[in-house]
């Protein structure tokens, strides 16, 4: 190859490479599971109706797992594709960040009543027989799983995703929803010292089975925010228009529940510990100032 075909190349790669990046997004065609060997059961299809100060009807609740894995479900109102911020495993990155995905779904433009809808869909045992596709869009280097109804839907969508932090968890928002944390039974989270949450969920409540639930209204991130970084701002757009919006990400710690009382325990053990080490030194130098007192006075009598 000649000198001029090898710049020839080479500026081509540089323009090829700029355009990619310069884009700011990849996208690519990813297969998904087959729905037929998924079972329907594993999924618990809940919708709560529309929450007192928020803003959508749109539901996203994730039921959390020791296994390494979470289960999402989304109830959506209206919306002809969603997009999943999976959590990235560094140390299988073969593995599909989704699977075993389940769509129960009626097609918006027959639904006159959602919550009525919603409701309805919620105690189906099979799925719709809707074809969707995947796609893998990398923006700025982040990684999100984008499901295309090719139409507009309302209804449920249910997959699992992996969770390779174990008992860390992080939920990247990409869409206007009341967001729902559901705690494996008798664990919990929201101590500083054990597992902070953030930010701060609006409230919390224990289900029929005494799972810790955490929930968030709103996740929009404020325009007074002073957490301006790049890594901090999800954009997405809404699913019912075109405008960009910044959400917060949602990042919590669950441990047994058992866990706080043995850190009380074993604070108070060492509060103790330090009371008596304290108090042990506090007579020990009394005694000793006493004992050098006496020796100074005998002293001091040899003398007179």
């Amino acid at each position: 190859m000649s000198i001029m075909d090898s710049k020839a190349v080479c500026i081509f790669l540089m323009i090829l490479f700029s355009v990619v990046f310069a884009g700011g997004c990849v996208d690519e065609l990813v297969t998904g599971h087959d729905e037929g060997s998924v079972n329907i059961s594993d999924y618990e299809l809940i919708f709560h109706g529309k929450q007192a100060n928020a803003s959508t009807l749109n539901e996203t609740t994730f039921y959390l797992t020791t296994d390494g894995f979470a289960t999402g479900v989304y109830a959506l109102d209206n919306a002809s594709s969603i997009e999943i911020v999976p959590m990235e495993d560094l140390t299988n990155m073969g593995n599909e960040p989704i699977y075993d995905i389940v769509i129960i779904a009626e097609d918006s433009s027959n639904v006159t009543d959602v919550e009525e809808t919603l409701r309805h869909l919620s105690s189906l045992k099979e799925a719709t027989d809707l074809n969707f596709t995947i796609k893998e869009r990398v923006i700025k280097g982040q990684k999100r799983q984008v499901i295309d109804f090719n139409r507009s839907i309302t209804g449920f969508v249910a997959f699992k995703m992996a969770v390779p932090l174990g008992q860390d968890f992080i939920y990247m928002p990409t869409h206007d929803s009341v967001l729902r944390i559901v705690l494996p039974p008798g664990y919990t989270t929201g101590n500083p010292f054990l597992g902070k949450v953030q930010p701060e969920a609006n409230f919390t409540y224990y289900d029929e089975s005494g799972r810790q639930v955490l929930v968030w209204l709103e996740l929009q991130r404020k325009s007074s925010s002073l957490l301006s970084m790049d890594f901090f701002n999800i954009t997405a757009k809404r699913l019912h228009d075109e405008d960009t919006v910044e959400y917060r990400p949602v990042v919590l710690r669950f441990y047994r529940t058992y866990a706080s009382t043995g850190l009380l325990i074993g604070t108070s053990i060492l509060s103790i510990a330090t009371f008596v080490v304290a108090l042990n030194y506090a007579l020990t130098r009394r005694k000793l100032e006493e004992r050098i007192k006496e020796i100074e006075q005998t002293d001091q009598r040899k003398k007179d």
